[in-house]
């Protein structure tokens, strides 16, 4: 799979490493790809408490103090049933990590915010991602169900403390039997 590293290019511009839709194949990867624009729109200028500087798929390293705030985020697994003939239903679990240095305030408030702009961002679309613009968790229309699962508060220690919240969702989408790739509501 490609590496779908994100950065931000100033204020509000998103530059996009590598593009994102002209290699992508499976359905996973497309629903992901929309994961990535999505937390991409995580900005002051948007209504949320921080702006994300850095967006990585399945990073296995430690960020770096000048990466935060960052988001790395990955799939855990791929479920599929059959519940109608001639119709899979597929599910995964999507994990969101966010981490920022800490402030003058706790980190179970910071970490609590940060899982507030993932959540948040993740239920607006990318053509309306402000924290007041309307909810939209089919993710255009794409997924039949998303669901946040919850999180989980993450500290560090050190000269530079960071905290963060690692988020939980389920993603639901229905399929064709054995087609990996074309995927819908239903």
């Amino acid at each position: 799979m490609a590496d779908h590293t994100l950065t931000m290019a100033g204020a509000d511009q998103l530059q996009v490493v590598d593009a994102l839709y002209l290699e992508l194949h499976t359905a996973v990867e497309m629903v992901l790809a929309e994961v990535a624009l999505r937390l991409a729109n995580i900005t002051r200028a948007n209504g949320y408490y921080t702006t994300v500087i850095k967006i990585e798929e399945a990073r296995l390293e430690s960020f770096k103090e000048n990466d935060l705030p960052t988001i790395n985020y990955w799939l855990l697994n791929l479920e599929s049933a059959r519940e109608v003939y001639d119709e899979d239903s597929r599910e995964f679990t999507l994990f969101v990590e966010i981490h920022d240095t800490t402030r003058d305030e706790t980190f179970i408030k910071i970490a609590g915010r940060l899982a507030a702009d993932v959540t948040t961002a993740l239920a607006r679309s990318d053509a309306s991602p402000a924290v007041s613009d309307s909810v939209d968790i089919e993710l255009g229309e794409s997924v039949s169900d998303f669901v946040f699962n919850g999180f989980d508060y993450e500290i560090g220690e050190g000269q530079k403390p960071w905290c963060g919240a690692l988020c939980r969702f389920t993603i639901k989408f229905k399929t064709d039997p054995f087609d990996m790739v074309n995927y819908g509501t239903g």
